[in-house]
């Protein structure tokens, strides 16, 4: 009690919470980021590049069924949760049955009249496409559920469950390709149809242990008035974040595709951080907006801020170290696209900031038309920019399109919703850091042959900005 009283005299009891429960959202994703990244080697060596060509396709049809089968309603749940305590039980159940009711339709709808268009599309078996249905429903009820968590600031529990799921499902994936004798891949996708649908049964118990079976339209309503804009934005952010190695590979060749991909898995951690962050920040925006605590979340945006810069800085700085570790000398030529993918995960902290006024305003229609435009933008400058300057300029293009994600989300907060809560330059006031970061890197990696050297300039780089980003409490 001792050190944690004196941990809040530090940080604030404020700032201490948001480490806590970023520390278990980042813990998280880092382990299943980091174990789905490990598995690369094994499960590439178990199954033929064909084989796991279509592990592939069958990621992608679940990443985008899960969003429409869904049709959003887990990201409801955090602001109604705030709305109206008393009934967030009813208003679970709600969306659980009438989710289930809708993919159940929907999946009959596209089975009688869909199924050759989708198999075409995809060039899969459709028993492939369907059994990523099956993932896609259950998937998204468990979202809602991780959205209660979430909202209930329960990360633990959340913590627990994600690495649990990641974790058994690429050992039993590792188990059932080893025993399968013909169509190995196959294991792969029973690995994630049985271990989803375990997590499934569990949390469908626990939802609908938490209150009576009530069905209200008006929770349905909800749902969808604040979710369905939605989709247009979760569908066109992964167009932003994925859609450049599918034109890399088609303009470039495979092996480019390959090294770029490494060096974006590099740079994910940064995306870890992030959104572990991000996951502990929402639910104290809203507590705080709600109570009008207004001078305390602005108090805090600054701590936040500036440990997102921080973490940054590091990485971009020690990227080739991380580079060096992760792989072999084959993969090196990505090193130097590393950092601007780095920035890029920054300028995604920071339009989230200000994405966040939209869902509090129920204008989620704005977010979805902000992340059209920088998919757009992403896909055109890459079409544009790879036949001309090859496929490295993707982390630029990449680069571009957050920034002006996070222009479109400040313009939208400020002059469309009319809401001064933080100011543009307090925020970025300490950027300048993580750029500062981007040149000494370059530098160091370009104009510096001695390699100690080198290290010594980024050590003492880090420590010098870390105490400009930490000085206030240094100086405590």
């Amino acid at each position: 009690m001792s050190i944690k009283n004196r941990l809040v005299s530090i940080f604030g009891i404020d700032a201490l919470e948001f480490i806590n429960h970023s520390k278990n959202y980042i813990t998280a994703d880092l382990f299943s980021t980091g174990l789905s990244f490990l598995s690369i080697p094994i499960i590439t060596r178990l199954l033929p590049p064909e084989e796991y060509g279509i592990v592939s396709i069958f990621t992608s049809i679940i990443l985008i069924f899960t969003v429409l089968f869904g049709l959003n309603t887990p990201g409801s749940v955090n602001r109604y949760y705030y709305e109206a305590k008393n009934d967030v039980k009813s208003f679970l159940i709600s969306n659980l049955l009438f989710l289930l009711i809708f993919s159940i339709f929907s999946i009959l709808i596209i089975t009688l009249f869909f199924q050759n268009l989708l198999v075409s599309f995809f060039q899969v078996n459709y028993n492939i496409i369907f059994i990523g249905f099956i993932i896609s429903v259950i998937s998204a009820i468990i979202a809602l559920y991780m959205a209660y968590l979430q909202a209930q600031k329960n990360s633990k529990i959340q913590a627990t469950l994600s690495v649990l799921r990641n974790s058994l499902t690429l050992a039993l994936a590792i188990i059932l390709i080893i025993i399968l004798n013909q169509n190995k891949y196959m294991g792969r996708l029973y690995a994630q149809l049985i271990i989803t649908i375990v997590f499934g049964i569990y949390i469908l118990v626990k939802l609908l242990k938490i209150d009576k079976y009530t069905f209200d339209w008006a929770h349905i309503r909800y749902s969808l008035i604040f979710g369905l804009p939605l989709m247009v934005h979760s569908l066109s952010g992964y167009i932003l974040s994925s859609f450049d190695r599918v034109v890399i590979s088609q303009l470039s060749g495979l092996k480019a595709t390959g090294i770029y991909s490494f060096a974006y898995n590099v740079a994910i951690l940064m995306s870890v951080i992030v959104m572990g962050m991000n996951k502990s920040w929402t639910p104290i925006f809203y507590e705080k907006y709600e109570k009008g605590e207004h001078d305390s979340l602005r108090a805090l945006l600054v701590k936040y801020s500036n440990y997102t810069y921080l973490f940054a800085v590091v990485l971009i700085l020690f990227s080739k170290e991380l580079a060096m570790i992760m792989a072999n000398k084959n993969y090196q030529m990505g090193l130097s696209i590393i950092p601007l993918i780095v920035l890029s995960y920054v300028f995604v902290f920071l339009y989230s900031i200000y994405g966040l006024f939209a869902f509090l305003k129920k204008k989620t229609i704005l977010v979805s038309m902000n992340t059209l435009l920088a998919g757009f933008l992403n896909v055109g400058l890459n079409y544009w920019l790879i036949p001309i300057y090859g496929y490295m300029v993707a982390a630029l293009t990449t680069l571009v399109s957050y920034i002006m994600l996070f222009v479109l989300h400040y313009i939208n907060t400020k002059y469309i919703l009319k809401e001064n809560l933080f100011n543009v330059f307090s925020l970025l006031k300490n950027i300048y850091l993580v750029f500062l970061a981007l040149l000494i890197f370059y530098m160091v990696e370009y104009k510096i042959e001695y390699y100690i050297l080198g290290i010594t300039i980024k050590v003492i780089c880090v420590t010098i900005i870390a105490f400009i980003l930490l000085k206030n409490k240094t100086k405590s």
